[in-house]
């Protein structure tokens, strides 16, 4: 089995403005600070007794912010140190970046809101995103034997023991990470918005149309995993944000 956590960044100032990001950053607001500490905690009990095997985290700095925050509240010795990979990063928004989403040309908003292949000007589109998707799943979202992880900065030794993959929320409970085996892996990936939902129409093997029809707040937790001998992956949880209750 393969269990991939997709996680999205904190509330940063930008969005709290309205304003576009893309491949422009923001710092995380006070509230977007609090949404990643309460998700760590929420994380404490989703995956007590879960090995993880790897973190991932979009270069951009709300994504690592957001990162090191969630990392510090879950509270555990044993995580995997975080790898940057390049191809998590958010949706280039070409001319709309720096913009408050509203000041934009109306018709271009709706063609966006509902067309996957429509660009930004001199920017990507989501259908982009989706194919970054799918060359990254070839990659990194793999079993052992299936693919490789080349492309990915490493921060620190992670090569890890696998562990046997278990349906986050269903089982809680397992063997220490000395003696667990078998062909098995749990990954944590913590990305942005627009990505995430692209990410996982690839990961799903659905239209590109499907990407426009999901959301992804602030801090949204899914979960979706496969078996080494499905194609696509199944959605377990998708936007969870019942942590964010208690902001």
């Amino acid at each position: 089995m393969l269990d991939v956590y997709l996680i999205r960044h904190g509330e940063t100032v930008y969005n709290s403005e309205h304003r576009i990001q893309g491949t422009l950053d923001s710092a995380l607001s006070e509230k977007g600070q609090r949404q990643c500490e309460q998700l760590g905690k929420t994380l404490q009990g989703r995956l007590d007794g879960l090995q993880i095997d790897t973190w991932y985290v979009s270069p951009q700095g709300r994504a690592r912010q957001s990162s090191a925050i969630i990392r510090e509240f879950l509270n555990r010795s044993d995580l995997p140190e975080e790898t940057v990979e390049n191809d998590l990063r958010e949706i280039h928004c070409g001319e709309a970046e720096g913009k408050i989403r509203f000041d934009l040309d109306a018709q271009l908003l709706e063609n966006l809101h509902r067309d996957p292949y429509q660009r930004y000007p001199a920017g990507e589109s989501v259908a982009d995103l989706i194919e970054r998707g799918k060359g990254l799943m070839d990659r990194i979202l793999t079993l052992p034997g299936e693919g490789s992880e080349a492309g990915s900065e490493r921060i620190g030794d992670l090569e890890k023991e696998a562990s046997p993959g278990q349906i986050g929320g269903v089982s809680r409970s397992g063997p220490s990470r000395s003696s667990r085996k078998g062909d098995s892996r749990r990954i944590v990936i913590v990305s942005h918005g627009n990505f995430i939902r692209a990410l996982g129409t690839a990961m799903t093997g659905m239209p590109a149309e499907f990407s426009l029809r999901i959301s992804m707040g602030n801090t949204g937790l899914c979960h979706l995993a496969r078996k080494g001998t499905d194609g696509h992956f199944k959605i377990y949880l998708w936007n969870d944000l019942a942590h964010t209750l208690k902001v």
